[in-house]
């Protein structure tokens, strides 16, 4: 996986924060014309609306969403372009992105 070099992200990021990158490097961040959106971006929605959820449990956490979005992006990428696309994590694995909730 490519990296963003340590110093800049550390500098960058603050305790309890997160960076998501849709590519790494000099990598060429996709299209998804078909979907609206950027590839990174569909999957991204994707996860957030619960296919990231792999236990679950109602929560979406930044290592499972990490883990939906490298087996996806790349996946697609090549399929669709022929191309590399790795998106970039740095984070706390158990942060909660997204909890859901009943309603009423």
């Amino acid at each position: 996986m490519g990296d963003l070099g340590g110093d800049f992200t550390n500098r960058l990021l603050r305790p309890g924060a997160s960076l998501l990158t849709a590519s790494s490097g000099s990598q060429v961040a996709s299209s998804y014309r078909e979907k609206g959106h950027g590839l990174f971006t569909y999957y991204f929605l994707l996860g957030l609306r619960g296919d990231a959820d792999r236990n679950r449990d109602g929560r979406i956490t930044f290592k499972e969403l990490q883990a939906y979005l490298q087996e996806e992006v790349p996946y697609m990428a090549r399929r669709l372009y022929g191309r590399e696309q790795t998106p970039i994590f740095k984070g706390p694995e158990n942060q909660v992105f997204l909890k859901r909730t009943e309603t009423r």
